[in-house]
């Protein structure tokens, strides 16, 4: 058992949407993907797939889907809870963490899609944080986005 695991889960600070553009620790990731944004968007709806493309251990939906919805992820021994504060099928979905191990204050994501009018649609991905490690979330999404971000164009397209 690692020591993340281990550590009582601290309750996040809420956020409002502007805090993605706004806090002082951020980054944004695109990816071009190979489906229109209703195609993509449906993608995210589907817990079992961000495991797939995303490689989190588990995502579990802990309500009904769209604004105020709530999940847990396990990204290995890190658990998040989150919470949907914007919901806009095939445009936009954007949620706070709730709690979790990580010693930041609050922190949040945004996942927008852009159709391109070809059957095709382009994903920004911003993340933000501010308090304790935030700059090391942010510096890790990163990471994780440009080894990920492929990996759901790949996805999207063996299912097309």
């Amino acid at each position: 058992m690692s020591l993340v695991s281990l550590l009582a889960p601290i309750r996040y600070q809420r956020i409002d949407p502007d805090f993605i553009d706004t806090a002082a620790h951020r980054g944004t990731t695109s990816q071009l993907l190979p489906v229109d944004a209703a195609t993509a968007f449906a993608t995210f709806e589907d817990a079992q797939s961000w495991t797939v493309w995303l490689g989190l251990s588990s995502c579990r939906w802990t309500s009904a889907t769209g604004p105020g919805a709530t999940r847990i992820v396990r990204n290995g021994p890190v658990v998040l809870g989150e919470q949907f504060l914007v919901w806009q099928p095939g445009d936009e979905l954007m949620f706070r963490f709730t709690r979790g191990p990580l010693p930041i204050r609050r922190a949040g994501e945004r996942w927008k899609l852009h159709d391109l009018g070809d059957g095709s649609c382009r994903l920004d991905w911003s993340y933000a944080a501010e308090g304790g490690v935030a700059p090391i979330f942010v510096k890790q999404l990163d990471a994780m986005g440009a080894a990920q971000l492929p990996k759901l164009a790949q996805y999207l397209a063996e299912r097309a």
